[in-house]
């Protein structure tokens, strides 16, 4: 340094100038800051691409959220089973008239409610379904890969219907297929991407029918399974009548019974119970009593008394007469017999009657009294069987009423399908072909229209049921039935095994389907993508 320099800087530094140290120290502070200052520009500038990326669906159609095995699962494909978890839930109470025990705002967010009323978040369980609705679909897809199972033709026109469908409803909006695609299923999926997730699923769907298929039972298994489960498959008919063993006007009264007089009014009913339960000596007859002793269990009857025969004094009715044997109960009286229960599930018979009721060594015309809490039940056992009705098969193809200006319109319309159906092959398959491509029921027009195992049981409208169990019914026969639905084209396609058969059937391949289930998805490593996975509407739902 020369001596000129440094002698301006000692006059610099008396003058109270910065010292070398201090501008240094001035110096390192001025960079940290402008690189702080870069480090946030880029952090907020990273942000809003983030943002506009994600608001542009590339991230959730790019970003993996989880891998199954060797597939990844991207968000557009997560958040269309999200959605289709949230679709089918509302669905389901919706038509059960059931929403408000959902507690779902569709509204606010699924964060801020809780799912059916309980700690867990909407968005949390629909996350839940979405994730092992995946694992089972990628576990049965892949699974039908490695068995050489294919899409079937009727799979893939029902894909295509889907597309066609997605493409004509865009168009009555007036907006491209893309568009409601995401409106609906949440950003990033396309047209293009919403063929392959149904391809996915639809393939795991043929995997499970021709698994369950290849289920071969025969009756020795049946009745095997049956005798093993039999409380899930038996009726039972009976009677029961309860009197009940404490005062009407317990609660009214003004003046409280005494400890005494509740124990005396208590043994008065025990012994009606008793009275009534040797007088029964028919099912008729139990209605007759119930009708006689009915009167009998009101404090205002407390002084009444009863004599050794069973007789109360002042009831018309001798109680050995024609009425009480069950001659003189016509079939009116049989329909309001409101102590006859009859085909009732053995699971549902309540607790206190299971020990008497349900007794093997029970047979026809046995009958007790219970003791039920504060209740006598007299009780009159008629029967425990299982369900030997014969089932239905048969296909249908559903014109409704919504698209035709009126119920005329729509019947000519179903009256022209069966028509084409006669001067086509007029065979069961071709009306297969035909209920697959014109039917709108969601629940059959996959599979030809139809349904397999049908009963007087079954949960169809009377007129549809009234058609296929038509005891002059034959294979072949068609015909077209107006429901509340619309107009139903019919084709009966035969009797099928007893009913009882048809469930026992029905359980034994769903359980040993979810035993493999299971073991193709635990042989499934899951991961999840955590990154992906916030741009997902499970995150931000």
């Amino acid at each position: 340094m020369s001596a000129s320099r440094e002698k301006r800087l000692r006059k610099e530094s008396k003058a109270g100038g910065p010292s070398l140290s201090a501008r240094k120290k001035q110096q390192r502070q001025d960079t940290f800051r402008r690189a702080v200052a870069i480090t946030v520009s880029a952090v907020v500038l990273f942000a809003l691409v983030i943002l506009v990326v994600s608001g542009s669906g590339i991230m959730q159609a790019n970003l993996t959220v989880l891998t199954i095995g060797d597939v990844k699962i991207s968000g557009a494909e997560f958040d269309f089973h999200f959605f289709r978890a949230l679709f089918d839930t509302y669905s389901m109470y919706e038509m059960y008239g059931l929403l408000e025990w959902l507690n779902l705002d569709l509204s606010r967010s699924l964060h801020r409610q809780g799912a059916f009323g309980g700690d867990e978040s909407w968005a949390e369980y629909l996350e839940g379904e979405a994730t092992e609705s995946l694992e089972i679909i990628v576990a049965q897809s892949e699974a039908a890969k490695r068995e050489g199972i294919t899409l079937t033709k009727q799979d893939i026109d029902n894909i295509d219907k889907a597309i066609a469908n997605i493409e004509e409803m865009a168009n009555q909006y007036g907006i491209k297929p893309d568009r409601l695609l995401r409106d609906n299923y949440g950003r990033g999926i396309t047209l293009k991407s919403y063929r392959a997730f149904l391809e996915r699923g639809t393939l795991s769907d043929r995997y499970a029918t021709v698994t369950l298929e290849s289920y071969k039972r025969s009756d020795a298994d049946l009745q095997k399974y049956y005798e093993e489960n039999r409380e899930d498959y038996d009726y039972i008919d009976y009677h029961n009548f309860t009197i009940s063993g404490v005062p009407a006007d317990q609660y009214d009264r003004e003046e409280e019974y005494t400890e005494e007089e509740l124990n005396a009014y208590r043994e008065t009913q025990r012994r009606k119970a008793n009275d009534m339960l040797s007088r029964v000596t028919t099912s008729d007859a139990f209605l007759a009593l119930s009708r006689e002793f009915a009167g009998l269990d009101s404090p205002a009857d407390d002084d009444e008394e009863i004599d050794g025969d069973g007789q109360e004094e002042d009831q018309e009715g001798d109680g050995e007469g024609s009425e009480e044997n069950g001659d003189d109960t016509d079939g009116e009286d049989e329909a309001e017999d409101g102590t006859l229960n009859e085909k009732l599930s053995v699971a549902s018979v309540s607790e206190s009657l299971t020990e008497f009721l349900l007794d093997d060594a029970r047979r026809r015309g046995d009958k007790t009294v219970v003791e039920d809490g504060d209740n006598f039940i007299v009780l009159l056992f008629l029967e425990r069987y299982r369900d030997e009705e014969i089932s239905k098969n048969v296909r249908h193809l559903l014109v409704p009423y919504d698209g035709y200006a009126t119920s005329e319109e729509a019947e000519a319309r179903a009256e022209e399908l069966l028509q084409m159906w006669k001067d086509g092959a007029a065979d069961e398959d071709y009306f297969a072909e035909l209920a697959n491509e014109f039917s709108t029921d969601g629940g059959s027009n996959a599979n030809g229209g139809l349904y397999e195992g049908l009963s007087s049981e079954t949960n169809f409208v009377e007129e549809f049921k009234d058609w296929y169990l038509d005891p002059d019914r034959k294979p072949g026969d068609t015909g077209i039935v107006e429901t509340s639905h619309g107009f139903h084209v019919m084709y009966f396609s035969g009797s099928g095994d007893p009913v009882w058969k048809v469930n026992v059937k029905d359980a034994m391949n769903t359980e040993q389907f979810k035993e493999h289930q299971t073991f193709l998805t635990e042989a499934l490593n899951v991961k999840r993508g955590w990154f992906g996975m916030l741009f997902t509407k499970s995150k931000s739902s």
